[in-house]
């Protein structure tokens, strides 16, 4: 009962008015860091990189204004997303992660797959080392990471991850100030 935005967001109005900066260079971005205010950038700092989305720092994910009728998902809504039938099962998808490579002669009822609407893209994340100011952007193509509410039952400091072969996975760490992660908006249904 759920319906998600099937691109990553790239709003930059913020909830309180006025906007989000998109930031350009890693000195910009640990100088946010260090003031504790809302931030995103793209992908490398690289303009190149808009059709991606913007990737939010901690600050921003709660802050931003989502679209009209949407809002940041909680730890719940991505939990139930795991749940669907096209992110369960050992392998959480038999036909692969991709609609795109399935062969329509062969796959003709795909009843078992469900329809999530969750459509990611291995676009990566971005972690800042908070000692040296250095961003980095690792596993462009293979993952991407979501902000959920920070609501998670295990405390602050969570997200979920989608994996190699279609999976969906949360992640925790001790500070996620230090994260850059990618929103999907959601509504409820």
């Amino acid at each position: 009962n759920l319906i998600w935005t099937d691109t990553n967001s790239s709003e930059t109005e913020l909830i309180a008015g006025g906007n989000i900066p998109i930031l350009t260079n890693q000195a910009a971005w640990y100088s946010a860091w260090q003031a504790q205010t809302p931030a995103a950038c793209y992908v490398d700092f690289d303009l190149n990189n808009s059709s991606y989305g913007l990737l939010y720092n901690y600050w921003a994910r709660s802050t931003v204004k989502p679209l009209t009728g949407f809002r940041l998902p909680t730890n719940n809504d991505f939990t139930a997303l795991r749940s669907a039938p096209c992110f369960t099962g050992a392998n959480f998808n038999r036909y692969g992660a991709n609609p795109g490579v399935w062969d329509p002669s062969q796959l003709t009822d795909t009843t078992e797959l469900g329809d999530s609407g969750f459509n990611s893209q291995g676009y990566g994340y971005g972690t800042l080392n908070q000692f040296s100011g250095v961003v980095t952007f690792p596993f462009f193509g293979e993952r991407s990471a979501y902000w959920d509410d920070d609501t998670s039952p295990s405390g602050p400091g969570s997200g979920f991850l989608t994996q190699g072969g279609g999976t969906l996975g949360s992640i925790g760490f001790g500070d996620s100030t230090n994260w850059m992660m990618f929103i999907r908006f959601v509504k409820d249904v």
